[in-house]
């Protein structure tokens, strides 16, 4: 019955007071007032004028601090990459100088074996001139041998025409006198030359 009958002046408390207190309160608490720092009136346009001024100012603020954190970082980033750049140049420099040393002593080590392989094949060639000369004269040594031992085994002479009218074994034996004391012993024989017949004496040494 009591809510029946005061239903209308609830609602309207409620609406004209308790929300208006509300309203009020958190207008406050946003900085909304309705007098000023001098307990002058002021009007909701102007305290919404004035808010939205210093929130337009925070605003800028804001980015402006963001710009500046963001140049700081980009600035750092800078500088990080600049040293990963810097090392990179040195680490490359490094193997740039590395790979010029191993050519280097590569180039050293081919001209020595160019070198060497010069030097092997004078060798190997005055090698084999000198071979080809000490076979050359062995060969030359031997046939004079051969053909000293052939000189000292026979000898071989014409016998005299006038030699021809007396008896073969008297000439004979009266060669081997003769020859003798070279330790010689004399044979004859006949050899045909052409048409010609000849008696050679053949000088056997003993």
């Amino acid at each position: 019955m009591l809510i029946c009958t005061n239903m209308e002046d609830l609602r309207e408390q409620t609406h004209t007071r308790h929300y208006e207190l509300y309203r009020r309160c958190k207008l406050e608490e946003m900085g909304f007032t309705d007098v000023g720092p001098e307990n002058k009136p002021v009007s909701l346009q102007e305290t919404y004028e004035a808010k939205r001024h210093e929130f337009h100012g925070e605003r800028q603020r804001k980015e402006e601090e963001m710009k500046q954190m963001f140049v700081q970082r980009v600035k750092e980033k800078e500088a990080i990459l600049k040293e990963a750049e810097r090392e990179l140049q040195a680490k490359f420099e490094h193997l740039r100088r590395l790979h010029q040393d191993k050519r280097m002593k590569l180039d050293e080590k081919r001209k020595l074996l160019e070198e060497e392989i010069i030097a092997f094949s004078k060798k190997k060639a005055s090698s084999e001139i000198f071979h080809n000369q000490s076979f050359l004269a062995t060969g030359s040594n031997l046939r004079k041998d051969k053909d000293r031992k052939n000189s000292n085994f026979f000898c071989k002479t014409e016998v005299p025409e006038y030699r021809r009218s007396s008896s073969q074994a008297n000439f004979i034996e009266k060669i081997n006198l003769i020859y003798s004391s070279c330790n010689l012993n004399v044979c004859m024989c006949v050899c045909v030359f052409g048409e010609l017949k000849k008696n050679v004496l053949l000088l056997h040494r003993y």
